[in-house]
């Protein structure tokens, strides 16, 4: 997440650059006309910025390229899955985060149980893999995921006794 503000707020921050990334954008026709801004009050907006910076990544090396800005991470095989996992798993838990406001005992266990089984299905990194026909390092990932399945169990176990109650 740090290299990701980091190159952000570079982006953003010199007005020429910022303007040049916003230029090429619309040159290329991209979906998307800049980036977000990451806000630390509002956490949230790390998903949001991170899906975002996941779309705009080919842009952004390009345009670094063109500054002569070096980040080597962005080249790195490893760094990129395990970036675009952390973008699917980030944006897992907004959406759940979302569904869960507002809602009673039994609809949260409910939301809980399904994003359990989402947790699965990470489309950014699979579309990392088909673009670059990248070797995945499944045990990394499944060790990620079990880790985050167990909190979210304890979790669980706590929305079912508030149900219950």
């Amino acid at each position: 997440m740090n290299l990701v503000i980091k190159i952000t707020n570079s982006i953003l921050v010199k007005v020429l650059y910022h303007r040049q990334f916003k230029d090429f954008l619309e040159e290329i026709d991209s979906q998307f006309s800049d980036l977000l801004l990451y806000n630390k009050v509002r956490w949230l907006s790390r998903g949001n910025v991170l899906q975002r910076f996941a779309l705009c990544v080919s842009e952004i090396k390009t345009i670094l390229n063109e500054k002569s800005i070096d980040h080597p991470e962005l080249e790195e095989d490893k760094w990129l899955q395990k970036f675009n996992f952390m973008v699917n798993a980030t944006m897992k838990i907004n959406e759940l985060n979302l569904k869960l406001q507002g809602n009673p005992a039994h609809a949260l266990l409910e939301e809980v149980v399904c994003s359990e089984k989402k947790l699965l299905l990470f489309k950014n990194l699979k579309q990392y893999r088909d673009e670059t026909n990248a070797t995945i390092d499944t045990s990394y990932f499944s060790v990620a995921l079990k880790n985050m399945k167990d909190g979210d169990s304890s979790n669980s176990k706590q929305t079912k006794v508030l149900s219950r109650s």
